[in-house]
C-alpha cells in the first residue's frame, strides 16, 4: 500500500510542478512536449525495457526493436515539421557551427566502410533525430529560458519517479552484481552510471539556476518554484550520492567548482583572460601530479578506486590491441557488433569503451578524433566570449563543456543520443541568426563569431546597446 501512496504522491508532485512550470513560457504546447519526451527517454531507458526490465547488458543490440522505433521516429517526424515550419536559415546555421556539421557529416559517411552499415546508418538517423530535437529547442524566441526549461522539466519527471522506485520497487530501480551481488541504484535509468550522469546533470543545471541573480530575482516573484527546484535538487543530491558513480560525483565536484570560482570578483574582472587563467591552472596541476602523484590521490583516497581505474586501463589496452583502422576506425557505432562485443562481454561483461576519446578513434580513426577536437575548440570559443555577453549563460556553457572533458575520461558520451552530449550540444550550439532578431542581447550574441579580440568585442556590444 506505501508503494501505491509513494507512486500516486510522487505522480501528483511531478504534474503540479509541470503545469507551473508550463504556464510562465509562452511555447507553443508541441514544440515544448516534443523534446521533453525525447530527452525523457535519453535519461531514463528505452520505452520496451519499461514493460520488460532486464538484468545485466544487451546481448544483441543490433536487434532493436519496433516499439522504440516507432515513437523515436515520431518524435523526429514532428520535430523536422516544426524546423520546416519555422523557415531556417540552415546556410548561416552551418556556417555558424561548421566543426560540429563536419563531423557529423563525417559520422553520415562512415556508414559507408562499417561491417555493419545498415545498423550504423538507423543509429546515424537516431542521432539526426537528436539534433532535429535540439534544433527546435534552439529555435524558440529565447534559446536559454527553451534550454533551462527543458532539463528543468525533464528533471521534474525523473528524479522524483527514480527516487519512488529505488524506495518501492527493487525490480525496477535496482540491479545487482552478477559476481558479488552488491546492490546498485539504477532509479528509472538503465544502471548506476546512467543514474549518475542523469543527477550529475540535473545537480549543475538546478546550481546554475538556483545562485544565478536573474533566477533568484524571478524566484523572489514566485516562491513556489523556487521551493519546487530546491527540493528537486535536494533530491538530486541524495541519489547522486547513492548512485555510487564516481566519474559523475567527480564530474559534478569539478563543475560544481567552476561554477562557484567563475562567481569570485577576480575571475568576473578578468574574464577576457580566461584561456590564460586555464594555461596556468593546467600547468599548476601538471606541477601538482609531479611533485604530489595527483593523480592517485584523487582516484584512491577521494573516488575511491584503483589506480587501474577499476580495470579500465587493461580495457583500453585491450581495445588498442585490435588495431582497428587508424585513419578512418570501423564505422559510427559499428564497433561495438558481433564477435567484438561478444569477446567483450566475455570477458570484461562490458559494451563500450570507457572512455569516450578512444571510443571515437575506434569507430571514426584519427579524422574522427581531428574533426571532434576541431569542434571542441570551436565550443571552447563560444563558451570564452558568451562569456562577455551573458555571463551567467557563459559560465554555464564553459562548465558543461569542461565537466564533458573529464567525465569522458573513464566514461563515454559522445554521440547525440547519449544524455550528456545532448545536453553539451544544447548549450554549446548557435541557432539560426535570424531568429535572433527578436532579441537585442542575442542578436549580439550570434555577432561574437566575427569579433577578433575580446576588448574589440566591448566596444562593438555598447556600441549595439545604444
Amino acid at each position: 500500500m506505501a508503494a501505491q501512496i509513494a507512486l500516486l504522491a510522487s505522480t501528483l508532485f511531478i504534474v503540479w510542478a509541470l503545469i507551473n512550470d508550463l504556464q510562465r513560457e509562452e511555447n507553443h504546447f508541441v514544440a515544448s512536449c516534443v523534446p521533453l519526451v525525447w530527452m525523457a527517454i535519453l535519461g531514463s531507458r528505452p520505452v520496451l525495457k519499461w514493460f520488460y526490465p532486464v538484468q545485466g547488458l544487451d546481448t544483441h543490440p543490433e536487434d532493436g526493436n519496433i516499439i522504440d522505433s516507432l515513437i523515436l521516429s515520431t518524435l523526429m517526424l514532428i520535430a523536422l515539421w516544426i524546423l520546416v515550419a519555422r523557415k531556417l536559415n540552415w546556410e548561416q546555421w552551418y556556417r555558424d557551427n561548421l566543426w560540429f556539421c563536419l563531423f557529423f557529416l563525417y559520422c553520415g559517411i562512415s556508414v559507408f566502410w562499417s561491417d555493419y552499415p545498415e545498423i550504423a546508418f538507423k543509429r546515424w538517423i537516431r542521432a539526426v533525430g537528436s539534433l532535429s530535437i535540439i534544433l527546435v529547442v534552439l529555435s524558440e524566441a529565447d534559446p536559454v529560458k527553451s534550454v533551462a526549461a527543458l532539463v528543468r522539466r525533464c528533471a521534474y519527471i525523473l528524479v522524483p519517479m527514480s527516487l519512488v522506485v529505488v524506495k518501492y520497487y527493487h525490480d525496477i530501480g535496482v540491479r545487482y552484481d552478477q559476481w558479488s551481488g552488491k546492490e546498485y541504484l539504477v532509479g528509472i535509468t538503465t544502471d548506476k552510471n546512467a543514474l549518475g550522469r542523469l543527477c550529475m546533470i540535473v545537480g549543475l543545471f538546478f546550481f546554475w539556476e538556483i545562485f544565478t541573480k536573474s533566477r533568484i530575482d524571478v524566484q523572489i516573484k514566485k516562491k513556489r518554484e523556487g521551493y519546487i527546484t530546491i527540493i528537486v535538487f535536494l533530491l538530486t543530491l541524495w541519489l547522486l550520492v547513492k548512485a555510487n558513480s564516481s566519474t559523475s560525483l567527480g564530474s559534478f565536484i569539478i563543475g560544481f567548482c567552476m561554477l562557484i570560482l567563475f562567481c569570485l570578483s577576480m575571475v568576473k574582472k578578468r574574464i577576457s583572460r580566461i584561456g590564460t587563467f586555464l594555461t596556468v591552472t593546467s600547468l599548476i596541476i601538471v606541477v601538482m601530479e609531479i611533485t604530489f602523484n595527483l593523480t592517485e590521490v584523487i582516484v584512491t583516497k577521494l573516488l575511491g578506486r584503483n589506480m587501474t581505474f577499476t580495470d579500465r586501463t587493461y580495457i583500453w589496452e585491450d581495445l588498442l590491441k585490435l588495431h582497428t583502422n587508424p585513419l578512418f576506425g570501423v564505422g559510427y557505432d559499428s564497433f561495438w557488433l558481433g564477435q567484438r562485443l561478444d569477446y567483450f562481454l566475455q570477458k570484461y561483461d562490458i559494451d563500450h569503451a570507457h572512455n569516450g576519446f578512444l571510443a571515437i578513434y575506434l569507430e571514426l580513426g584519427g579524422v574522427g578524433l581531428l574533426l571532434f577536437a576541431g569542434f571542441l575548440f570551436a565550443s571552447f570559443w563560444k563558451a570564452r566570449t558568451s562569456l562577455l555577453v551573458d555571463f551567467h549563460y557563459g559560465r554555464l556553457r564553459m562548465t558543461l563543456l569542461f565537466v564533458f572533458l573529464f567525465y569522458n575520461i573513464t566514461e563515454v558520451a559522445t554521440k547525440a543520443t547519449s544524455l550528456l552530449f545532448f545536453v553539451l550540444l544544447l548549450v554549446v550550439l548557435d541557432a539560426p541568426r535570424q531568429l535572433y532578431l527578436k532579441n537585442k542581447t542575442s542578436a549580439a550574441f550570434n555577432t561574437v563569431r566575427s569579433m577578433r579580440s575580446p576588448k574589440t568585442f566591448r566596444l562593438r556590444y555598447n556600441k549595439f546597446k545604444s
